[in-house]
């Protein structure tokens, strides 16, 4: 499926019209599935003066939200948190009126990558993200990523111990370990995570895994 959907995707970005972008956006996206993470980067840095050429608000800034996952993805956490810090001075507004979590997502992994979790609380709450976050969790395809992030580093910078991250994790995670799909995005997102809370893991995964087990 994904083979298929990738050619489909490479024929679809060879046309140079006023969809550039959005399909070379799907295409970087299908790569990043498959773990062709230096092929998507290439492709990414090759096409960013597309990003120049196009006055669609949406396009740009989930091109901007996968080259910074490209990067973090390829050992280069920091260049994408240049990026993401540059993007977000010129369009703030743009951002926050658009596609707010796909940007925010790659710009606090590029944070927890480089650990650096008191400068992540203070761009959360600044732009008042957990507020944004409330209101996206009807949507279909959501997981508590933001949140995750958000939670890890309070409890990294001291703000909250062992069991309050355990509940919260616990608490926003177990409603969607009924989806095959988003249990295998947050089982991911764990294991990115394992290294800033290696003996919490365990606990948080247990109680994903438990419903009704959540106060």
């Amino acid at each position: 499926m994904l083979q298929q959907a990738e050619e489909f995707g490479y024929l679809s970005i060879k046309q140079k019209n006023t969809d550039h972008l959005h399909y070379l956006n799907n295409y970087s996206a299908i790569l990043l599935r498959q773990g062709k993470i230096h092929e998507a980067l290439a492709l990414m840095k090759q096409s960013f003066s597309s990003l120049r050429s196009t006055n669609n608000l949406r396009n740009k800034i989930g091109f901007m939200a996968f080259y910074i996952k490209c990067l973090n993805l390829n050992g280069q956490p920091a260049d994408g948190e240049k990026m993401a810090d540059s993007f977000l001075r010129d369009n703030s507004k743009e951002i926050l009126a658009h596609r707010w979590h796909i940007f925010f997502v790659a710009y606090f992994q590029a944070l927890v990558l480089q650990e650096k979790y008191d400068k992540l609380l203070r761009v959360c709450r600044k732009f008042h993200i957990l507020q944004k976050e409330a209101e996206y969790r009807t949507r279909p395809n959501y997981v508590p990523t933001l949140e995750w992030y958000y939670n890890i580093s309070q409890y990294v910078e001291n703000e909250i111990d062992d069991d309050q991250l355990v509940e919260l994790m616990g608490r926003s995670g177990q409603p969607h370990f009924g989806n095959p799909h988003k249990q295998r995005l947050l089982q991911d997102l764990l294991g990115e995570v394992k290294s800033c809370i290696p003996h919490l893991c365990g606990r948080i995964k247990s109680m994903l895994l438990q419903p009704g087990q959540i106060g």
